[in-house]
């Protein structure tokens, strides 16, 4: 019989539909089955209990280090992870409301419960890119300007209730102040240097954002060294605006204020301090942000059917 395999589960119970503490025992029971010995650690901030402590004091300890929650969740175990130089696979079990990342890992499908424990006892390490902008981490997306605080400002309650639906009326409700927004940017790339006044900026490593597939990233290769950077300028009339949002439905790039490119690193600077969301959660407001690509740079346990396991660690 192999040995079994040690699996440290951080479960964050306040992420998404509670599911993660709905379905604590069950997940337990799944993993037990496919020869795992599971310790549960809980993630509750306002007690204090935060994965930091864990994960330093037993990093050594584990096969696994796997995480349920939401996207924000494995955000702040995988920067940790990083932080402290550990190297362990990671395994995800996604409770949240949009769960981008694990559409864009299991090629925009939606894991069962079983899928996903399976995966964890018995599925292959993919080496994925992480982003590191300034002293933070991200796992598939920063972004500034319009419809960027969406996702942190929009209830826990109405995306359990509504999920997408939240986010694309809490977007709808902001267009006429998003779109009012700008905020001048200069900015450097490949020898590139640019300027101008923009609305919205992403460096994206994902096929899906705010929970739908999106048209601008679907050619987004999760381990390629590189990210999409998403740019759109400042509209002078309404016309422009309806252009703008024709080109982010169609994915048509060729115009004047949508630009989409791909580069290893890139440095933004603005006149003041910006406000960046980090995999839909608040990042740090600053007035440079040097972002890079750090080119697989944590691995995550796929299932044997995804096709992002053709391309596994060796």
């Amino acid at each position: 019989m192999p040995d079994k395999k040690k699996v440290l589960l951080l479960a964050n119970g306040t992420s998404g539909t509670n599911s993660a503490v709905n379905d604590l025992f069950e997940m337990i029971r799944l993993l037990s089955k496919e020869n795992c010995i599971v310790t549960v650690y809980p993630i509750i901030p306002h007690d204090h209990l935060v994965c930091e402590d864990v994960l330093t004091n037993l990093k050594d300890h584990y096969d696994v280090i796997a995480c349920c929650g939401g996207d924000g969740t494995l955000n702040h175990v995988v920067s940790q992870m990083i932080k402290n130089k550990i190297d362990t696979p990671i395994g995800y079990i996604p409770t949240g409301s949009t769960n981008d990342f694990s559409r864009s890992i299991n090629n925009g499908r939606s894991l069962s419960l079983q899928e996903q424990c399976q995966a964890i006892a018995n599925g292959i390490p993919f080496a994925y890119d992480v982003g590191r902008i300034n002293e933070e981490y991200f796992n598939y997306i920063a972004a500034f300007g319009a419809f960027t605080r969406v996702s942190y400002d929009t209830s826990q309650k109405w995306k359990n209730t509504l999920g997408y639906a939240a986010y694309a009326l809490n977007a709808i409700a902001s267009i006429p102040e998003g779109l009012a927004y700008h905020t001048h940017v200069r900015l450097a790339h490949d020898g590139i240097t640019d300027e101008g006044d923009y609305i919205f900026g992403a460096v994206a490593n994902t096929n899906s954002i705010a929970g739908v597939q999106s048209p601008l990233v679907q050619n987004a290769q999760l381990d390629d060294g590189q990210f999409e950077v998403i740019l759109i300028k400042q509209p002078n009339n309404i016309i422009d605006i309806n252009r703008i949002l024709s080109k982010l439905t169609s994915g048509n790039t060729d115009d004047n204020y949508v630009t989409v490119f791909k580069t290893d690193h890139i440095k933004f600077c603005f006149d003041s301090e910006t406000a960046w969301t980090l995999d839909g959660e608040k990042g740090t407001p600053n007035t440079c942000a040097d972002i890079q690509c750090l080119n697989k740079a944590v691995s995550i346990l796929t299932a044997k059917d995804s096709n992002q396991s053709a391309q596994s660690v060796q």
